[in-house]
């Protein structure tokens, strides 16, 4: 993020050298001291070349205009690449007080989901002993890169910058390897459990959240689901107050099937047949209002919460993941990953 910044009070030179390590499409970010966002200084600016071909200490504040292009976070819609590409190729993600939050590299972000997003991470990771002995389980490599760090890069690429993470288990661990999420270019907080809520009783105090739909994931997920697809999905399943991520699961049977009575007649045969099955992959987008069924400071595992929300009428879909996905939750599938003749994990 500093190669695109720089304050106003620098002079021409200073941005000329800044100005050359970036494309021509490509603009210098410009802020005051309070790191405000005053506006974006490109190559092609006339006044620019007019003064520093003049006297190259003139400084930035003395160039009468600057081109402006920028976002408002919270996010107000949906942007789609094209859209943000519209705006420019590299885009400031300015606050309410109009100060630089973080800067958006479009070739870098498929798109900007207006979600509230919610980790969870404060699990004991007990089927992965004695690797989570002395290390929490989102913290566990792949590739040389926590779990943890992948999945939020991940959500990055989709324009999330404010993620929360809840934790319990070894929680200064996480505080001391992913900090503020400052050097990951996102802004990260956390909600520390005194003692376990579950997979989902956490997402209480989401309630806060400025966005009307919320994104729920597991910490232990390795995948590069399409987010957008998933947003999309429950958009224009107009009376869907809740989708959940699934996986196709496949168990082929060595054997012949017989279809019996209960007298044992038999009533049909399946020679090897595929058995298929829809399981629940562990991100969850539902609109903020079904919070109501979570209490605070109680322990609710997912299951339970999709329970109450059908008895409570809520509509619940189903979204087909057909990316790469995996839920590092047993030895098995920890080493497989990091076998690269076994897995194709995404890089």
């Amino acid at each position: 993020m500093i190669k695109y910044i720089i304050q106003e009070t620098e002079t021409l030179q200073a941005a000329k050298e800044k100005l050359n390590n970036l494309s021509p499409e490509e603009g210098l970010i410009i802020v005051n001291k309070s790191n405000e966002y005053v506006g974006t200084l490109f190559h092609k600016n006339e006044k620019f070349q007019l003064l520093i071909n003049t006297n190259s200490e003139y400084k930035i504040q003395d160039l009468t205009y600057l081109d402006k292009g920028k976002i408002d976070y919270p996010y107000e819609k949906f942007y789609s690449q094209t859209e943000l590409y519209a705006i420019g190729k590299n885009i400031p993600v300015c606050d309410s007080n109009g100060k630089v939050m973080t800067i958006l590299e479009c070739e870098k972000v498929k798109c900007i989901l207006p979600v509230g997003v919610l980790i969870m991470a404060g699990g004991r990771g007990e089927r992965m002993k004695p690797l989570t002995e002395e290390t929490p389980k989102p913290l566990l490599t792949v590739g040389g890169t926590s779990l943890l760090e992948r999945l939020l890069l991940h959500l990055k690429q989709f324009g999330i910058i404010e993620i929360t993470i809840s934790v319990h288990y070894l929680a200064e661990s996480i505080f001391k390897k992913i900090g503020d999420g400052s050097l990951l270019g996102i802004k990260v907080e956390y909600i520390t459990e005194s003692s376990p809520l579950g997979t989902m009783g956490s997402a209480a105090v989401m309630s806060k959240s400025k966005y009307s739909d919320l994104l729920v994931l597991n910490a232990d997920l390795l995948t590069d689901v399409d987010l957008m697809s998933f947003y999309h999905y429950k958009i224009n399943s107009k009376n869907a107050d809740f989708v959940i991520g699934m996986i196709p699961f496949k168990i082929e049977l060595p054997y012949a099937l017989l279809d019996t009575d209960k007298n044992n007649t038999i009533l049909s045969l399946s020679e090897k047949p595929e058995m298929r099955f829809n399981c629940n992959a562990g991100i969850y987008l539902f609109s903020k209002s079904l919070l109501s069924l979570i209490p605070e400071n109680q322990y609710m595992d997912a299951p339970d919460f999709i329970t109450k929300a059908l008895n409570s009428g809520a509509e619940i879909k189903g979204f087909e993941i057909r990316e790469y996905w995996r839920d590092i939750g047993r030895m098995e599938e920890f080493n497989a990953v990091n076998d690269p003749l076994q897995d194709n994990m995404p890089q």
